[in-house]
């Protein structure tokens, strides 16, 4: 026996029986397109449990073919590792229906992180910045109603960031000012929360120069999560298709329809965790 699999509520533990199977190099087969593929077809219970796992065809490769995907795996494990550091830290970071991959920065956090690397940057609060003019918010809208978790900007009003819909909306001419706050306001903190118990905690920059240090500083970061994302797709890649070779599926409208099935099983994954943030949104509202 390779290894036991042991359940336990939502999640396996795998017990290495034999030393002659690293278990990164099962690691490796387990999230490959092709098991997936074969898990896919040969059971309709998506859900893994040990019996089904016993089942999984773990192909006999040798030491050296194991350590060519070890390496790789030990590869992804360090991009996500850091993945998952920018997801402790307020990120959002996840595959959207269209195909592309959503990115939200904590405007807080990062905000903080500029503001030490640059000791003369500047920020207002919420209240000053509306004193100073550079937002303004209509005499029809009603402060005490609280923010929701839907902060937008409007196609019919694109100078317009609303908080509340049809309650609470600032209007902010500075398309850069514009685009900073409605990054902010949509931090999960600020719901539920009303004008008053935001105006001195919200704060932003309004000199020019800071405001293009700080986007600039975001771009960067964008750049460096998706490097990270990119590399670990390239990697996963080339996991599919060693381990394509390793099964012998040699023909290639076969291996382009095992890799097509993973892309179909990763776009129903991103449309379920979109279909989840949407149906929240609609509860708030």
């Amino acid at each position: 026996m390779i290894a036991d699999f042991y359940n336990r509520d939502n999640y396996n533990n795998i017990i290495q029986q034999d030393e002659n199977y690293s278990l990164k190099y099962l690691l490796s087969l387990f999230n490959s397109s092709v098991l997936n593929h074969w898990y896919r077809n040969k059971f309709d219970n998506v859900n893994i449990n040990p019996d089904t796992f016993r089942q999984l065809p773990i192909y006999p490769a040798d030491a050296e073919t194991q350590a060519d995907l070890v390496e790789k795996v030990d590869r992804i494990l360090s991009q996500n590792s850091q993945l998952n550091e920018f997801r402790e830290q307020g990120y959002v970071i996840r595959k959207q229906r269209d195909g592309n991959t959503l990115i939200e920065i904590p405007y807080d956090r990062f905000l903080a992180e500029v503001q030490q690397r640059n000791p003369n940057f500047s920020t207002l609060t919420l209240f000053d910045a509306k004193a100073a003019g550079l937002f303004t918010i209509p005499d029809r809208c009603d402060l005490q109603v609280s923010i929701s978790s839907n902060v937008y900007k409007p196609d019919r009003y694109p100078t317009s960031v609303v908080l509340r819909h049809n309650k609470l909306w600032l209007v902010i001419e500075n398309d850069t000012i514009r685009r900073y706050l409605l990054g902010y306001l949509k931090l999960p903190q600020w719901q539920g929360k009303t004008w008053d118990e935001i105006k001195n905690q919200v704060t932003l920059p309004y000199e020019v120069n800071d405001l293009n240090t700080f986007f600039s500083a975001e771009q960067q970061r964008r750049s460096e999560i998706q490097t990270l994302l990119d590399e670990v797709a390239q990697i996963d890649a080339e996991i599919d298709e060693k381990v394509l070779d390793l099964y012998g599926i040699t023909d290639p409208g076969d291996r382009q329809r095992i890799l097509g099935s993973a892309s179909n099983s990763e776009e129903d994954e991103a449309n379920e965790v979109e279909d989840v943030a949407e149906n929240e949104s609609e509860e708030e509202e």
